[in-house]
C-alpha cells in the first residue's frame, strides 16, 4: 500500500510518529516490506529531540510569529515547555489567542505564565 502511494503520487511518502510507531516497525512481517521500501526509495530517521536553549526557541518558534522577544520572555516559555517542540508550538498558539483576546500587542513572560496556566486547566 505505501509503495502504490508514492508510486501513484509520483512524489516521496514521510512516515511521522513516535517510538511506540518506530517499535511497531520491528515486527517481523512488517519489517520485510520495510526493507523492500528501503531498498527501493531510501529511509531516514530524524529524532527531535527537545530545545535546549530559550535562544532557539526564540528564533524558531517566537520570533516568526511575534517578532522580537525579550530574554525574559524567552527564558519563561523554556521553563513553560521544557524545551518540546510539540508543547512550544501549543503554548504559542495560547499566547497569540490570550494576545488577541486582551489586546496586548507584545509578548513578555506575563503572557507566557497567563497562557501557559490557562493551558494547564489552571485559570
Amino acid at each position: 500500500m505505501l509503495r502504490s502511494i508514492s508510486d501513484i503520487g509520483g512524489c516521496g511518502l514521510v512516515i511521522a510518529g513516535t517510538d511506540l510507531l518506530a517499535k511497531k516497525f520491528t515486527h517481523p512481517q512488517i519489517k520485510v516490506y520495510l526493507e523492500q521500501f528501503r531498498q527501493r526509495i531510501g529511509t531516514k530517521k530524524v529524532v527531535m529531540q527537545p530545545v535546549e536553549g530559550a535562544g532557539e526557541l526564540a528564533a524558531y518558534v517566537l520570533g516568526p510569529r511575534f517578532g522580537s522577544v525579550t530574554k525574559s520572555s524567552a527564558e519563561a516559555f523554556q521553563r513553560k515547555t521544557g524545551g518540546n517542540w510539540r508543547f512550544a508550538v501549543a503554548l504559542a498558539d495560547a499566547c497569540a489567542r490570550l494576545m488577541e483576546n486582551e489586546n496586548i500587542d507584545k509578548i513578555d513572560a506575563r503572557v507566557v505564565e497567563t497562557a501557559a496556566a490557562w493551558m494547564a486547566g489552571q485559570s
